[in-house]
């Protein structure tokens, strides 16, 4: 295990089992959130192992809003704690228009959030705004490997980001997902200025595998061994 007990490592495994067992009522209403906010139509995705009751929405464009949606559902079934701190909350993540889960190396994203949605209930921490997780491997060519979780900018609205469920506030906060000198620029400089950065890079909670890191470039030494 790792000496850190704030850092949590895959090879680690679960410290705990995972709570979540599924909540038809909340199901319910967070589905009926969904449809009322992010677009009329939707359909479920649910990891092919089935090892949790969480499943995503896939939201299609609509002229309202034009670009792929995914929401987690069920991942606030169980509040997540840290200490004497709580937060509920669903994760949101964007994707251009055109996107295809046709291709298994697409449905990336999907997997990305099923993953995140159950790694605080497996590892009984609390995964928030300002906090980021890395996977072990990246999760496309073009190397993004790691997540940041934070307020959303794509929103269709502010009721939009937020349910009210049994008298308990579920946040729906996106998932921005990053490059390795990113996420070690977060870890070395603070998540405000790596969150400065990203906004003045124009970057959304919006997919876009074409996009430059803002990490700045390390200066290479004036004299390089050949």
């Amino acid at each position: 295990m790792s000496t850190d007990p704030n850092i949590y490592r895959y090879e680690d495994g679960p410290v705990s089992e995972n709570v979540l067992r599924g909540d038809p009522a909340l199901v319910a209403a967070l589905e009926a959130h969904i449809t009322a906010h992010y677009g009329p139509d939707s359909t479920v995705w649910q990891h092919p192992e089935m090892t949790s009751p969480v499943h995503i929405r896939i939201v299609p464009p609509t002229e309202a809003r034009p670009v792929i949606t995914l929401i987690t559902v069920g991942m606030s079934e169980h509040p997540m704690l840290a200490g004497e701190e709580e937060l509920s909350s669903e994760l949101v993540a964007v994707l251009p228009p055109d996107w295809s889960f046709d291709d298994p190396c697409d449905t990336w994203p999907l997997l990305a959030l099923d993953l995140l949605a159950n790694f605080p209930h497996e590892y009984s921490t609390l995964f928030g705004p300002g906090h980021t997780i890395q996977n072990p491997f990246p999760w496309t060519p073009s190397g993004l490997i790691a997540t940041l979780v934070a307020q959303q900018l794509l929103a269709p609205s502010d009721a939009a980001e937020l349910l009210v469920h049994e008298g308990r506030e579920i946040n729906l906060y996106a998932a921005y997902f990053l490059y390795e000198d990113e996420m070690q620029f977060k870890l070395e400089h603070g998540v405000d200025a790596l969150w400065e950065r990203l906004m003045d890079a124009g970057v959304t909670e919006a997919v876009d595998l074409r996009r430059a890191s803002v990490a700045p470039r390390r200066r290479r030494g004036l004299f390089r061994r050949k």
